[in-house]
């Protein structure tokens, strides 16, 4: 497609020149403008005579050099003739955008110089084209007799009235985009204005200097490496299983910012330690422990006459670095409690109560209903606190009458003397015994009385008696009496 401005070739279909950036428009598109600036063909015959586009090819065959590159070639002497009827001669006639414009009239053998005429359409070209209907614009090809570089033949132009007409086109969208290279240009220049500055940064030229990474070195280590850099160091020691002196993390964290002076603290190991346990309380104890991180501890309990909760023993040696996984048994004091005899045999009582430390004082009390060396009472109480070596009084039933019996069968015996109203006895044996209520039994014997006369021994025949015997409350014999 060539472009009528500039005589340039373009791509099929291009709207724009590539040269100049004129539009384009198609030969049809380029005909019905001329027809609606200047009247049908017919009109043009009737105002300008027939004329044939063949009259106006270029003058000279030499000239196609020249068109190739973009100029115009024509015999001096029409340009100077048609200069000299342009002169004198103006008409106004209507040009292909509707403007109206002053061209030369000039006779039909005579020529016009297109040259200027072009150079001036150039200065007009946005006014021209802005008032066009693209709604066509793909299609349109103007072909024009000048594009050629030659010269074209005009008719006489006839007297008339004047033919001026004016159109108006939408507003034309497909209007040459403006370059961006300003805004591109900016972007640039901000882009690389972050980049410097993200470069001063990370070299610390400003912002602050970072923290180095000193996790893992010994405390003695990172201090110097930290001092170095300007900053003031704390230690914290921190109970952990890491080997002792390591720094085990820091705060502020590594790669993070801070002004000259500023502090950091490390966070160093230290080994955890077994406490000394033993006189604290099970409370303290639990805290020291605590303290150290231990977590495999077990708490036992032992009775004690030490105040209740008081550690009594420890498994570990107070001193000794351990690991927080490191078994640790402590032993708690815990109070001596009367156990629960009611109930027991005397006999089983008493095991039970020396078991735990406690003498034991018996209390009988005397009935005939209860199960004799039964334990009907404690004192103090079951589950009372008593410390070990203090005595505990049982109350055991005791049957009135098998215990004087039982005396009885013990005091009473072949052989024994006894005074039985003030008259002495010595039993030959002992027939049968009995009880006869509250504090008194009687039993049956066979017995001879004796007697000292004038210094001598003599011994009666022995015979049966019954005595009533009297009893204390040791069970002692009070006295004895004939039933």
């Amino acid at each position: 497609m060539i472009c009528p401005i500039c005589n340039s070739e373009n791509r099929p279909g291009a709207k724009f020149c590539d040269e100049c950036g004129a539009r384009l428009l198609s030969e049809q598109v380029a005909i019905e403008h001329m027809e609606e600036a200047f009247g049908s063909e017919k009109d043009l015959e009737e105002r300008f005579g027939s004329f044939d586009l063949a009259d106006y090819e270029p003058a000279d065959a030499q000239d196609s050099e020249s068109e190739q590159e973009g100029e115009c070639s024509r015999p001096q002497e029409s340009e100077d003739s048609a200069e000299e009827q342009i002169e004198e001669e103006p008409e106004t006639v209507a040009d292909i955008a509707g403007e109206t414009e002053v061209i030369k009239k000039v006779q039909a053998d005579e020529t016009v110089d297109l040259r200027k005429l072009r150079e001036e359409r150039l200065a007009r070209e946005d006014d021209v084209l802005a008032g066009l209907d693209h709604s066509n614009a793909d299609d349109i090809t103007m072909v024009t007799p000048w594009d050629k570089g030659g010269t074209m033949k005009m008719q006489p132009v006839e007297a008339g009235p004047e033919k001026s007409r004016r159109f108006f086109a939408d507003n034309d969208d497909t209007a040459p985009a403006k370059t961006k290279k300003p805004l591109l240009i900016g972007i640039a220049l901000v882009i690389v204005a972050a980049l410097i500055a993200f470069g001063t940064w990370y070299f610390e030229l400003w912002g602050g200097y970072k923290i180095p990474d000193v996790v893992a070195l010994n405390s003695s280590q990172a201090s110097a490496v930290l001092t170095e850099k300007g900053f003031k160091v704390r230690v914290e020691l921190v109970k952990s299983d890491d080997e002792e002196g390591i720094v085990l993390l820091t705060d502020p964290q590594p790669g993070s910012r801070m002004s000259t002076g500023g502090e950091v603290v490390l966070h160093v190991a230290t080994p955890r330690v077994i406490p000394d346990l033993v006189g604290k309380t099970e409370d303290e104890a639990k805290a020291l422990i605590k303290a150290e991180g231990f977590t495999n501890v077990t708490y036992e309990k032992k009775k004690s006459n030490d105040p209740e909760g008081t550690v009594l023993e420890q498994s570990a040696t107070p001193g000794a670095k351990q690991k927080s996984a490191y078994p640790l048994t402590v032993t708690v004091a815990e109070p001596y409690r009367v156990p629960k005899v009611v109930g027991l045999t005397k006999e089983e009582a008493i095991t039970l109560l020396h078991e735990e430390g406690y003498e034991v004082a018996i209390h009988r009390v005397y009935t005939e209903t209860e199960l004799e060396g039964k334990v009907l009472e404690c004192n103090p109480a079951a589950e009372e606190k008593l410390n070990s070596g203090e005595t505990v009084t049982i109350s055991v039933a005791v049957s009135r009458k098998n215990e004087l019996i039982g005396a009885t069968q013990g005091a009473f015996y072949s052989g024994a003397t006894f005074n039985v109203d003030g008259t002495p006895f010595e039993i030959s044996s002992v027939n049968g015994m009995s009880y006869e209520g509250g504090d008194t039994t009687s039993v049956s014997v066979t017995a001879r009385a004796y007697g000292y006369i004038m210094g001598r021994l003599i011994y009666l025949d022995p015979e049966d008696y019954t005595w009533l015997v009297n009893w204390t409350a040791d069970n002692e014999i009070a006295s004895i009496s004939m039933g």
